[in-house]
């Protein structure tokens, strides 16, 4: 009897490794919950229409244009708002005009770009 009761309580080779990959999956999710949940308020990425989003840096921030680029495949264009007081903040456009920020910070300094022949 000792045996039939054994031989009850083995799970199949399959069954087993289900239970072991459903393990894993719940592990990583709330290994990815926790990482996400403890990330920074400005790590997260915020995106709003381009017009928005420029009217917000402006007012929050004194924030304005100081730059811009089109990306190689012309699907996004960058820009660079920066204040007077060296905040700075780096935000892509899509073609649907959502402009997200990638990237700020402070102590933003402008250079001077040279003109003529350096010798």
């Amino acid at each position: 009897m000792m045996r039939s009761e054994t031989a009850k309580t083995i799970e199949s080779p399959g069954r087993a490794a289900a239970r072991i990959f459903a393990g894993i999956a719940v592990a990583f999710s709330i290994l990815g919950a926790v990482v996400l949940m403890s990330q920074p308020a400005d790590a997260q990425q915020l995106c709003l229409l381009h017009e928005a989003a420029a009217k917000q840096l402006a007012e929050q921030y004194d924030e304005s244009v100081v730059g811009r680029g089109l990306a190689k495949s012309g699907k996004a264009m960058f820009e660079l708002f920066a204040s007077e007081e060296g905040g700075w903040t780096l935000v892509v456009t899509d073609v649907q005009g959502r402009s997200c920020v990638i990237g700020s910070g402070v102590a933003w300094t402008d250079i001077a770009v040279l003109t003529g022949d350096p010798a």
